[in-house]
C-alpha cells in the first residue's frame, strides 16, 4: 500500500515529538527558522532532501519513517460499526456524500451543486458526518478526516449493496472500464 505524503509528515512529527524535541528546539539544533519547520512540517510537497535533513537530525531513517507512516495510516483505518452499517446501508447516499468529502477533497459546496442538495440538505449531511466522526465544525470552518478509509465487512448487506452498484455501474457503460476488482465478479457468466 503506497503511504501518503500526510502519514509521512505526521510520522516526522511525531518521531520529533517522542525524541523530546520541540520546534524550536529543532530550529536552533539545526539552524533553520522556525518558521520555515513550522511550513516545512505541514507542506506535502516537501522535498526528500528536506525529509532526509529533518531525518538526519532525529537520527533516524527513511525506511524507519516510512514505517512509523504505513502503522499510522493503518491506525486511521477502521471497519464500519453493525450501527454505521445500518445508517449507511438505509441511507447509502449518506456514505456517498462522506466518502466524497473526507477521501476525494472534494468541498461541501462543490457536492451540493453537483447533485443539487439545498443548503438544508447539505447542513443535515454535514452534521451527520460531525456526530459520526469524519468532519469537525471548529465554527469558523469544517476539518475534514481526510483520508479516512472505509472498510465494509465481506457479505454483510452494506458490502452487498455497493458491490451491487459498483457491477450496474461498470457493466452500464459500452467500453469496459479498466480496472480489475478481484473478489468482485464482473460478468454473470
Amino acid at each position: 500500500m503506497e503511504v501518503g505524503p500526510k502519514f509521512l509528515l505526521a510520522a516526522l512529527r511525531k518521531k520529533i515529538k517522542d525524541e523530546g524535541l520541540c520546534y524550536s528546539a529543532l530550529s536552533e539544533k539545526s539552524g533553520i527558522p522556525l518558521s520555515s519547520i513550522k511550513r516545512h512540517l505541514h507542506n506535502p510537497s516537501l522535498g526528500l532532501d528536506k525529509v532526509l535533513l529533518y531525518l538526519n537530525y532525529l537520527n533516524t531513517d527513511l525506511i524507519e519513517l516510512a514505517n512509523l507512516a504505513n502503522q499510522l495510516q493503518h491506525e486511521n483505518e477502521q471497519m464500519l460499526t453493525q450501527e454505521q452499517s445500518a445508517l449507511f446501508l438505509e441511507h447509502p447516499y449518506l456514505l456517498d456524500f462522506i466518502y466524497m468529502v473526507t477521501s476525494r477533497n472534494l468541498a461541501p459546496k462543490e457536492i451540493a451543486q453537483m447533485y443539487g442538495l439545498t443548503e438544508t440538505s447539505l447542513r443535515f449531511y454535514l452534521r451527520i458526518a460531525e456526530m459520526l466522526g469524519y468532519v469537525e465544525d471548529f465554527g469558523d470552518g469544517l476539518f475534514y478526516r481526510s483520508g479516512r478509509r472505509f472498510l465494509l465487512e465481506e457479505g454483510s448487506a452494506l458490502d452487498s449493496l455497493f458491490r451491487e452498484r459498483f457491477q450496474k455501474e461498470s457493466l452500464s457503460h459500452n467500453i469496459n472500464p479498466g480496472i480489475c476488482v478481484g473478489r468482485i465478479r464482473l460478468t454473470d457468466s
